[in-house]
């Protein structure tokens, strides 16, 4: 009687398991799709960034962009390298527009940082460049890559 006992206790605590097991991938599916809606909402509140397709080229005194999209880019600011500490900025140049297939060259002389300090290229070599812009209808785009 107490190995019948035993038998039947084990195998209710077998059929919970299996429900469990069957029962978690569920319940973790439904809680994520509502935390994504959620985020979604929230995203759209944030401005949306685009990937820049550009093409880079260093001649070795001076940098020369191309705005290879079907949008112009506005309020351009060029970054050469940023220091690793996120809150220095390295090299920068700005200009306020780079239309669509337009190519932008950019002498290093005019890349300076916060303090004034030029790039010098011909003591420093170009690794990184970024190019941050604003699109439109508040939307920003972005390029990173190396040389």
């Amino acid at each position: 009687m107490a190995d019948e006992k035993n038998g039947c206790a084990m195998l209710v605590i077998i059929v919970i398991i299996i429900l469990s097991i069957w029962l978690l991938p569920k319940t973790c599916s439904s809680s994520n799709s509502n935390s994504s809606s959620s985020s979604n909402s929230s995203s759209s509140s944030r401005t949306d960034w685009i990937n820049l397709n550009v093409s880079v080229y260093d001649n070795g005194t001076q940098l020369s962009i191309t705005n290879n999209d079907a949008f112009s880019y506005r309020n351009v600011r060029i970054e050469i390298n940023p220091p690793s500490n996120i809150l220095k900025k390295g090299y920068v140049y700005s200009t306020s527009l780079l239309s669509s297939g337009k190519t932008i060259s950019v002498g290093y002389s005019n890349f300076t940082k916060s303090d004034g300090e030029k790039f010098n290229p011909f003591a420093y070599k170009v690794q990184q460049v970024y190019v941050h812009c604003d699109i439109s209808s508040g939307k920003k785009g972005s390029y990173g890559g190396r040389l």
